[in-house]
């Protein structure tokens, strides 16, 4: 006759509860052992035993990874809880001891479905025009997108944007959603298009603090200018930031009344810019950041809010400030494929063909003329008559223009500040000189002029 097993002893029943409410808390904070993990961990450890070079090697490792477990781990919890988490769930059933294979199984399907269920709100949000995805597949519309203000992951409210992609990985399945929405409007949905959205929504989780700097380190190797010497000041900029605690940043935050820019002239230059970032007081000092239109990125004008954004709040607020003609310039680049305005603004220029490397505080003034020259024309321009008839490739042209005048009329305030003699020949594209401008035209608004040149 076939014997009962005895029931667990309650000592066995306590070990067990143990052990599943320790890992609970383990998966809760992502730090579940991993073996990829454990795998860096170790090529760390060897490249410090190693070679001077072994120990170089290491110390970027160091610098651009300090955290391993928990970016590992938050992309697997990311995948758990999309689509392609079944896969996984069937997996570690398959690999999981005889006692505990229900409730593996179990627990993969509830992430399942939550998951099935978020990437449904998802793609509601996003039909609704209150969510945001990613970039654009499409590189220059993806410029297009972020020059005009546009922010990725976002919650939008009222006129406000929210960033979500701090809240990864419970927010992937939902902007896997977003994703899937933005990309069904472009193409048919099958499987290839769901693999490219799920490799796509990864993206929150490299944007998030701790995985910056390696995020920094590829887009620098992608750039391929002097990638190596680039990346070593990565490495040192991140190890020194970690001497500033994030209260001094917080602190220097909240007590500013601008988003400022670290750019610089050099490494080194960005580097002393990163420090002054989180430093209160510093953080003044250095030039604010413009928009599109060349007006000043502000933060919260009452203080109270600004502490609580600086302190409490784990989401970036954007002001969404997208008027007439920021639309009008979407619509004509989405239309036509082209009309876009200088992207890439560079700090050397070149003036009476001599090249001139901008300091900071020149390279402010540069980019706030040509954009408040461009913004006060195109909208003279988008009012006019012989605009509002013209066909779309018509109106390309006309934008081409206003944004190659706006280029000139930067440069030529450049030269006249410094004392340079500037004269410009390049013409749009139809033989007109702009340096020709005043004196071919006379007293007729530089707007009035091109839409009659190109809407005849």
């Amino acid at each position: 006759m076939k014997t009962l097993a005895s029931p667990p002893s309650i000592p066995e029943l306590i070990k067990d509860a143990l052990e599943f409410g320790l890992e609970q808390g383990r998966e809760a904070t992502f730090h579940q052992k991993s073996q990829t993990a454990d795998s860096l961990r170790k090529l760390r450890e060897d490249l410090r035993k190693g070679s001077i070079r072994s120990k170089s090697l290491g110390v970027i490792l160091d610098s651009q990874m300090p955290f391993i477990n928990t970016p590992i781990n938050i992309l697997k919890e990311g995948i758990d809880y999309s689509p392609l988490g079944f896969a996984v769930t069937v997996s570690d059933t398959i690999n999981a001891s005889p006692k505990s294979k229900a409730t593996t199984f179990i627990n993969g399907l509830s992430k399942q479905l939550t998951g099935n269920a978020l990437m449904a709100v998802g793609l509601t949000l996003a039909k609704m025009g209150l969510l945001t995805g990613g970039d654009s597949d499409d590189d220059k519309e993806s410029k297009l997108e972020n020059y005009l203000g546009k922010t990725d992951y976002s919650l939008l409210i009222g006129d406000q944007a929210y960033d979500i992609s701090w809240l990864s990985p419970s927010a992937m399945p939902v902007l896997v959603g977003a994703e899937l929405y933005k990309a069904s409007k472009k193409e048919k949905v099958d499987a290839n298009l769901l693999i490219d959205v799920l490799t796509s929504t990864i993206d929150p989780i490299t944007e998030m603090s701790f995985m910056e700097s390696i995020q920094r380190s590829i887009q620098t190797f992608q750039s391929g200018s002097k990638a190596l010497g680039e990346v070593g000041m990565n490495a040192v900029s991140s190890y020194l930031n970690q001497f500033l605690p994030t209260l001094m940043s917080q602190i220097a935050t909240a007590t500013d009344t601008k988003k400022r820019s670290t750019s610089g002239k050099t490494q080194i230059e960005k580097l002393k810019n990163s420090l002054k970032y989180k430093i209160p007081g510093l953080r003044q000092t250095l030039e604010p950041s413009t928009d599109a239109w060349g007006n000043d990125k502000e933060l919260a004008s009452n203080p109270v809010q600004r502490a609580f954004e600086a302190f409490i709040s784990p989401a970036n607020r954007s002001p969404i400030k997208v008027d007439d003609t920021t639309k009008e310039i979407e619509r004509i680049y989405k239309k036509t494929g082209s009309g876009l305005p200088n992207l890439t603004i560079g700090k050397n220029q070149s003036v009476d063909s001599n090249n001139y490397a901008l300091t900071s505080k020149e390279y402010t003034k540069f980019k706030k003329d040509y954009g408040q020259t461009a913004k006060s024309y195109l909208d003279k321009l988008m009012q006019t008559k012989k605009y509002k008839t013209a066909t779309d490739d018509e109106r390309e042209d006309m934008i081409s223009a206003i944004y190659k005048y706006s280029t000139y009329k930067a440069k030529q305030n450049y030269a006249k500040e410094h004392n340079i003699k500037f004269e410009y020949k390049q013409s749009d594209g139809s033989g007109y000189n702009f340096p020709k401008y005043y004196t071919t035209i006379g007293n007729q608004d530089f707007a009035d002029y091109v839409a009659n040149k190109y809407n005849k």
